[in-house]
């Protein structure tokens, strides 16, 4: 009797703690889910110069990390972005790859296309169509991006341009 009552615990154990563990992935799973679109939305703002939009997506104390320079806050990444238009139109992302890592990590490879139609950097308008890659890495807490690390081409950029 001992012996059956010590089984039926065991397995009572284990179909709890598989149940936990589906549970767990389900959960991973959506926030995951949830993490991918907040970066595709990203992307479409800064398509779009949406920067009411891109308030909502991130984080009050957002850095962003470039290779090139030291963090920059939200207002120093609107300027990039307002920086961006006012050199090129018809700004479009394509994410080629998007992962999630983890529960709050999303990496993704893009390729932006552009017409070059105002002065950027110095170089003024060509009226040439680009093409540039990068790769994100963004961290996502409680639905908003809080820091992203990124990395261009932007010599090739400024090639195409020049």
């Amino acid at each position: 009797m001992a012996r059956r009552t010590l089984y039926s615990i065991a397995i009572l154990l284990i179909a709890i703690l598989l149940g936990c563990k589906g549970t767990e992935r389900k959960g991973n799973m959506e926030s995951k889910k949830i993490n991918t679109q907040i970066s595709n939305a990203l992307y479409a703002c800064m398509d779009s110069a949406d920067t009411l939009r891109l308030r909502e997506l991130l984080h009050e104390n957002y850095l962003d990390h470039d290779a090139q320079e030291p963090s920059r806050s939200y207002d120093e990444f609107v300027g990039l972005i307002e920086a961006l238009h006012g050199g090129f139109s018809d700004i479009h992302h394509e994410v080629e790859i998007v992962h999630s890592i983890g529960p709050d990590l999303v990496f993704a490879r893009w390729r932006m296309t552009a017409r070059h139609t105002g002065e950027f950097f110095g170089a003024p308008a060509t009226g040439r169509s680009v093409v540039l890659r990068g790769h994100d890495l963004m961290r996502v807490v409680d639905g908003r991006i809080t820091e992203l690390w990124h990395v261009e081409q932007l010599l090739q950029l400024m090639g195409q341009i020049q």
